[in-house]
């Protein structure tokens, strides 16, 4: 995920260097939130609690949205072509799905801990039925 980040960083680099005079601030928001994933998953990294690791890759896959509708923009003003625009929104897409498996795991640990209790709280509950995998898509 990490290195899918830094790979659209590059990418992103690339398209803002072609936005026309006169769209500074496409070019601007698009460097900005292109390098706040990868910051962001490396600080989430570095963090001792999942809730706050959670917390910046929800940062991180905010930012990453971001620069999708920046790239949906360039694309519609003209100034990026529709593989470039393909090509990035894709591994957006890949950085995108990591994420949110990443932001949902804490409350699925959370969730199975909480069940875990009930569960030896109440003898006659199945105990297999209240654990929830970590990287499950639930959704």
């Amino acid at each position: 995920m990490y290195r899918c980040a830094i790979e659209f960083v590059a990418i992103a680099v690339q398209v803002a260097s072609q936005v026309p005079r006169g769209h500074a601030e496409l070019r601007d928001q698009l460097r900005r939130a292109a390098l706040s994933v990868p910051l962001n998953i490396a600080e989430a990294a570095g963090r001792g609690s999942e809730a706050d690791a959670a917390r910046h890759y929800a940062i991180a896959r905010g930012s990453a949205m971001e620069c999708a509708a920046v790239l949906d923009v360039v694309r519609a003003i003209g100034s990026l072509q529709e593989s470039q625009h393909r090509q990035a929104i894709e591994l957006l897409a890949r950085v995108v799905a990591m994420l949110t498996k990443l932001c949902r795991w804490p409350v699925a640990v959370a969730v199975a801990v909480a069940d875990n209790d009930q569960v030896n709280d109440n003898a006659h509950v199945n105990d297999h039925a209240s654990h929830t995998a970590p990287f499950e898509d639930t959704a």
